[in-house]
């Protein structure tokens, strides 16, 4: 049986007049994996790529991750040795299918957008490739940090892969860019979807302490929440983008704040005191 093997992995960083943001992190890995996902378990936001079902994604958040892109080629319908899987669809409330979309010929595969901001991100990135060696470039918007490129090799047969990237751009309202092309004249390159979570939207401290004498109810929340604290601070509502759509100070140990403003979606609440902070997500509907 013939080795698989990765490829070598390397960072590019364009010349020229550029402005570079605070200093981020863009890390990655790869590995050959065709175990079943459920791309609702655990996640911020996820996209279901194949056409059929209108590049199905979650219900429970604002459709952040964008529709993929052809780059070169023609597009044609797979299928896979990974079944996806989910429970919280927008346009199919739940569904299970091992399918997905590729391209074939060198230089030819897809791209897509996510969500980049200030705070620490997970993007996974389920795709493929059938006798060819596709090319994984991912590149934050603001230039924060060298691009991640990593080349892996699919010869023998159709085989499945997860890319998992690790991101913080350091700076709200940013976008992460995925591309995934052949290099190879043979065969093809194919994606089935993606999803990332993000783990936390403050700067400061997380302090145990917070978190054990933090709560807000109810949850999901319609209209206003409630804050229960032990001590004054502050809290900023950001959007999974990383926007601040709210401040207020908390001065009692009980604050109803009102989001009547808010769209459906989801939310991250962020409380600070005595230097310390803690961040809760919010789901409003």
């Amino acid at each position: 049986m013939k080795t698989k093997k990765f490829l070598l992995s390397f960072g590019i960083l364009a010349f020229g007049c550029l402005s570079v943001a605070a200093q981020g992190t863009l890390t990655g890995t790869g590995v050959y994996d065709n175990s079943t996902v459920n791309l609702s378990t655990g996640t911020t936001d996820w996209k279901f790529f194949y056409d059929e079902f209108g590049g199905e994604h979650s219900a429970n958040a604002n459709n952040t991750i964008s529709d993929y892109t052809v780059i070169g080629g023609e597009r044609g319908f797979c299928d896979s040795n990974r079944t996806i899987s989910w429970s919280n669809g927008t346009i199919t409330p739940s569904g299970s299918f091992n399918k997905g979309v590729f391209n074939a010929g060198i230089g030819n595969g897809f791209s897509f957008t996510a969500p980049a901001g200030d705070g620490a991100y997970t993007l996974k990135i389920y795709l493929g490739g059938w006798n060819s060696i596709g090319r994984l470039s991912v590149h934050l918007s603001n230039n924060a940090a060298p691009d991640y490129v990593n080349d892996l090799e699919f010869s023998n047969g159709t085989l499945s892969a997860l890319y998992t990237i690790e991101y913080n751009a350091k700076q709200a309202g940013q976008t992460i860019t995925v591309t995934w092309t052949n290099t190879n004249t043979n065969g093809n390159v194919s994606f089935q979807g993606a999803s990332y979570v993000i783990h936390d939207t403050s700067t400061g401290v997380i302090s145990n302490t917070i978190a054990s004498t933090f709560s807000l109810y109810p949850n999901p929340a319609i209209g206003s929440v409630n804050l229960k604290t032990q001590s004054k601070g502050n809290i900023s509502i950001t959007d999974i983008l990383g926007k601040v759509v709210l401040t207020k100070t908390v001065l009692e140990n009980n604050t109803t704040v009102d989001i009547s403003a808010l769209n459906t979606g989801l939310y991250f609440v962020n409380y600070s005191s005595d230097g310390n902070s803690y961040s809760q997500k919010l789901m409003v509907k």
